[in-house]
């Protein structure tokens, strides 16, 4: 396919042989700035080329070109400018000074001769070190130069260095050249390739054209690892096997190159890798991201669409899907049409069809036509969209004055509640775009007018936190609730997009205000990753919309990011939400926890039946709670078969699917109710009978966890041990002999803690577990367990692991314990973790403590005291027998 880049990144193609010429006249004020970068450390360029550190072989060619000397080489000049980036670096990291000077002297050949050796070469001082910070104000730095060997490998975490801005500069003047002075230079560049890998790597970039040099220079600096020459070498890849293996090698994104790239090897096969390169980028980074995705837009590649397509839902990624389409449109409708409804690209669908109807008719008719085709269910959609649009559209008498006249735009003698608005009215965003967001119907039928839609945001921007604005209940009243769902969602989904503006937050109180069970899906996922981006409050408002939505999906999704997100703002914000929903219910908090586990759909018995026509299948779980396959007679398949060409057509794909589907739900489930019974354990939570068996032993899915546990019998004012048992396969209770128990009517049912019982109790149920060859799904009669020695009862600090050395990352591990670490103090370091139990809480001193984001700084920790935080006056001996032990559990195996 024949593909020219458009202004302006065509003038970032730094050209090869045979592409227009850009201007590459040298820049005339090049040797007054090279003589004030030289002259800024008095001395020190001539300390350089003097200096004991520096190459002798390269001592008189420096001094020759220091001096003016025509004779001067290029290694001299590419030494002096080594020197010179000493000297003032961002001058010269600015503008490829050097480059113009030598070019404008010396010519094109000398300049790529300098270029090549000045990417080989750097300062170094004593013990032949690199040098970071080469020159002192006052010049009395000793520093050298020599070439670097091929084992050495460049600082590479900046892209845009003197030596690589020299490189490209000098480029660009040699690709535009006349022939026989690109041919010169060629041949004089093959004398370089003997000096050193990086040399090496000069004259492939300098003259990508010698396809040998770029296959050869690829294939070593893959070997090699070297960053710094796999990231210069995607300037020089001229095939679609280059491009790729350099970017799988090394996939880290850097600012510009990537329009030279597509110069390089081609739309198609660029591809691949700048999608690679933008899969690295962190979310926050928008000056890098936005730029690559316009880049990848302008791509007429089915594969560049469809990239965008996958990654719609990630911030910055919409905008680019939203140009691809509107350039390629041909090209995206079908790939939009054939996109998973969930992936944030249905409005970009429906305003793709509506701008070309005919296009979307002819692609979705009978005979499929065009140079796409596209699958029966992706044709129901075009279809789907195109009669949506048929729906007539509300007359201005079918609305009120709120959207046909609104206050905001009236005069100031409006009355009444709409007409109270703020001093200053907030302003819109451009990015919503009628055009883009889904239609809204009015509940007698007929559809709001596009040209509404951004009055309507209007409505829920005049609101603040908490204090809708009174035109919220109009369009609430006015509008179907699915719609005005999709249509906030939509905005949502267009403000993520865009970087989610703190200035648009109110975005987040309209979904609060209109939100359903797909909302809940959509911003669940955000709102767990927020805080691991700084947007803790944008993650707190989130909890506040789950509890503003109310569903009992959200409340699901709300009591998962309390027992599961690793961030103490973000589950402290859950868990108050939910107590307060709790509260309200007159519930606990463990109660309420109770009523929201899914039943995933399985029968009462906790089986599912899948039925493929001929072949049925029967779903279990085992002791982590993972579905397995049982056939018709019963035994036991590794998974579930595919569908064949026997089976029903329409009933075997449906059942697969809700297989994978279960596969997926239940692992999640698991997680989460596994850890909640280990830690209702911990904290001594006791069910009521009927709780006990509605919400444990009769539950569709819990109910396999219930039976591989051991639980104890309260009851309240009788004397003597709570009675101890299981539940049987029947569901009934059984003790140790396997004879029933009765369980009292008024009794209270817990976990069993294996500190509370004598040893002799405790081998017994072990060896019953063992018999029946019951797997417990978290350890309890296995579990390691812990006591205090006299004196340590009588404390309140716990000394025996004081001293002790252990991995960071084994400390950070706690974490996953619930132990969570202090704030931040002074240069970010957090020197304590701490832990909290029913009856107390701990905090564990830290030495030199983790750095907040970056905890490799320092790889070990030395523990320090573990000091109890309670009432004064309590002491360690004061605490429950579970809780010591299960600080010591944590402790030993931490050290162990």
């Amino acid at each position: 396919m024949s593909f020219e880049l458009p202004e302006p990144w065509r003038s970032e193609i730094r050209p090869r042989r045979g592409t227009s010429a850009l201007p590459v006249d040298p820049d005339p004020a090049a040797r007054k700035v090279v003589d004030e970068i030289l002259a800024k450390v008095p001395g020190f360029p001539e300390a350089v080329v003097a200096s004991e550190y520096t190459d002798p072989a390269l001592r008189a060619p420096a001094a020759a070109w220091l001096t003016g000397d025509p004779r001067a080489t290029p290694a001299g000049a590419a030494l002096i400018a080594t020197a010179a980036a000493a000297a003032d670096w961002p001058e010269a990291a600015r503008h490829p000074w050097f480059a113009e000077v030598w070019l404008a002297e010396h010519g094109i050949r000398f300049a790529a001769e300098a270029a090549t050796e000045l990417l080989g070469l750097h300062l170094v001082a004593e013990n032949d070190r690199e040098l970071r910070r080469a020159v002192r104000h006052d010049g009395t730095e000793t520093a050298g130069v020599r070439r670097r060997r091929s084992d050495e490998h460049r600082w590479s975490h900046y892209f845009h260095t003197p030596e690589i801005n020299t490189l490209l500069r000098v480029r660009l003047s040699l690709a535009t050249a006349p022939a026989g002075t690109y041919a010169e230079t060629v041949k004089a560049l093959a004398d370089y390739r003997s000096l050193g890998a990086y040399q090496r790597c000069a004259t492939s970039v300098l003259a990508p054209t010698e396809t040998a040099w770029v296959a050869e220079d690829c294939a070593a600096a893959i070997a090699d690892g070297d960053t710094c020459r796999l990231a210069l070498l995607r300037l020089a890849a001229g095939t679609a096997e280059q491009a790729g293996a350099l970017a799988e090698a090394y996939p880290r994104a850097w600012r510009g190159g990537y329009a030279t790239l597509i110069d390089g090897v081609g739309p198609d096969a660029a591809v691949a890798p700048l999608f690679r390169f933008f899969d690295r980028l962190a979310p926050k980074d928008a000056d890098e991201r936005r730029p690559l995705l316009a880049l990848i837009a302008l791509l007429p590649v089915e594969d560049a669409v469809r990239g965008l397509i996958d990654r719609a839902t990630e911030r910055h990624v919409r905008p680019a899907l939203i140009e691809a389409a509107r350039r390629f449109p041909a090209l995206a409708l079908p790939l939009l049409a054939e996109a998973p409804e969930r992936s944030g690209v249905t409005t970009i669908l429906r305003a793709l069809v509506l701008a070309d109807p005919a296009r979307a008719r002819e692609l979705a008719g009978p005979s499929r036509a065009g140079d796409y085709t596209v699958s029966d269910r992706a044709a129901a959609r075009i279809r789907s969209v195109l009669a949506g649009a048929e729906r007539p559209v509300a007359t201005p008498a079918e609305l009120p004055d709120l959207l046909t006249s609104p206050p905001w735009r009236a005069p100031k003698t409006a009355t009444g509640p709409l007409a109270l608005l703020p001093p200053k009215l907030p302003r819109l965003p451009d990015w919503i775009d009628p055009d883009l967001l889904p239609p809204v119907r009015l509940r007698s039928g007929t559809v709001l007018p596009a040209e509404v839609s951004r009055d309507l945001a209007m409505v829920f921007a005049l609101g603040r936190p908490g204090t809708p604005y009174p035109g919220v209940e109009v369009v609430r009243e006015l509008l179907e609730p699915a719609d005005l769902a999709g249509f906030t969602r939509a905005l949502f989904q267009a403000w993520i997009s865009d970087g989610a503006a703190s200035g648009q937050s109110w975005i987040l109180e309209a979904l609060a205000l209109t939100g359903d069970d797909e909302t809940v899906r959509v911003l669940t996922p955000y709102i767990m990753i927020w805080p691991g981006e700084s947007a803790h409050a944008r993650a707190t408002a989130g909890v506040r919309v789950l509890a503003g939505i109310g569903t009992e999906l959200a409340l699901r999704h709300l009591n998962t990011i309390a027992e599961r997100s690793r961030f103490a703002t973000i589950k402290t914000a859950a868990t108050y939400r939910l107590a307060e929903v709790a509260e309200a219910l007159g519930l606990g908090t463990g109660q309420l926890a109770d009523r929201l586990v899914p039943d995933l759909g399985l029968a009462g018995d906790g089986s599912l039946t899948l039925e493929y026509g001929p072949r049925r299948f029967t779903v279990g779980f085992d002791e982590q709670m993972r579905p397995y396959v049982l056939d018709a007679v019963g035994r036991r398949l590794t998974s579930l078969p595919r569908p064949g060409a026997r089976d029903d057509a329409a009933l075997a794909p449906a059942a697969h699917a809700r297989f994978t589907a279960l596969k997926k739900d239940a692992r999640a489930v698991a997680v989460e109710q596994i850890g909640r019974l280990e830690r209702a354990m911990v904290a001594g939570r006791r069910w009521s009978l009927p709780d006990f068996h509605r919400y444990l032993v009769d539950h569709p899915l819990l109910r396999h966890l219930s039976r591989r546990l051991l639980w104890s019998h309260h009851v309240p004012g009788s004397p003597g041990a709570p009675g101890c048992f299981r539940v049987a396969e029947d569901g009934s209770p059984a003790d140790v002999d396997d004879e029933t128990v009765e369980l009292a009517e008024t009794g209270l049912i817990g976990l069993v803690h294996p500190i509370e019982l004598d040893a002799e109790t405790l081998a017994r149920w072990s060896g019953l577990f063992a018999d029946y060859e019951i797997l417990q799904p978290f350890p309890q009669l296995a579990r390691e367990t812990g006591t205090l020695t006299a004196e340590e009862a009588a404390s309140r600090e716990l000394t025996r692991f004081r001293g002790r050395p252990v991995p960071t990352g084994a400390v950070l591990g706690l974490e996953r314990r619930g132990w969570r670490r202090e704030s931040a103090g002074d240069n970010g370091v957090q020197s304590a973790v701490g832990v909290s139990y029913a009856d107390a809480a701990f905090s564990l001193d830290l030495d030199p403590g983790i750095v907040a984001g970056m905890v490799e700084i320092n790889p070990e920790q030395t523990l320090g005291r573990v000091l109890l935080q309670a009432p004064a006056g309590t002491t360690l001996g004061d605490l429950t027998p579970v809780t010591v032990s299960e600080l010591l559990r944590d402790l030993i195996r931490l050290t162990s």
